[in-house]
């Protein structure tokens, strides 16, 4: 896809982040299925994506585009195998993101809250892009207040401050 960089200095940079910022929230784009991908490079993939300091994925299925030079490559991934890997790729997503959350347990999150009042809740993101909920108060909308990041959700999608 022409990128300026290989997957050596991708690891790089991603180690480096997560050296100086261990609790940054790393997220990295991946396009699954792209024509020629074969099954030994996407298990080359998930590999390689294991072995990131990753906090989460955004996994997208490549798609035929009109007008784009990737439309005329041989190789095309039957679409069956492309949507297989991409939920693959987003069941290891999920994972990193539960075990980056894990990692924060004891973490002080600057926590900006939104306005949302789901079911008697609000919710709002902390300095390191992780979900936080809280019982809604109107006095908390648009604030930043600290919280010590230490009970999660049943689900696993956000702590409980």
């Amino acid at each position: 896809m022409k990128r300026k960089y290989n997957r050596e200095l991708f690891a790089q940079r991603i180690n480096y982040i997560n050296q100086v910022m261990p609790n940054a929230f790393i997220a990295a784009d991946i396009i699954v299925g792209f024509p020629g991908e074969t099954d030994e490079e996407f298990n080359s993939t998930i590999d390689f994506i294991n072995s990131l300091p990753l906090a989460a994925l955004h996994v997208f299925t490549y798609s035929e585009r009109p007008n784009s030079l990737a439309i005329n490559f041989d190789g095309k991934v039957p679409i069956n195998i492309r949507k297989k890997r991409s939920l693959i790729l987003q069941d290891i997503s999920n994972n990193k993101k539960k075990e980056f959350y894990i990692r924060n347990i004891g973490y002080n999150a600057k926590v900006l809250w939104e306005s949302d009042n789901e079911k008697g809740r609000m919710f709002g993101f902390s300095d390191n892009y992780i979900k936080v909920g809280r019982k809604f108060e109107e006095k908390y909308i648009n604030t930043i207040t600290e919280e010590p990041l230490i009970n999660i959700s049943n689900t696993k999608d956000y702590f409980i401050v």
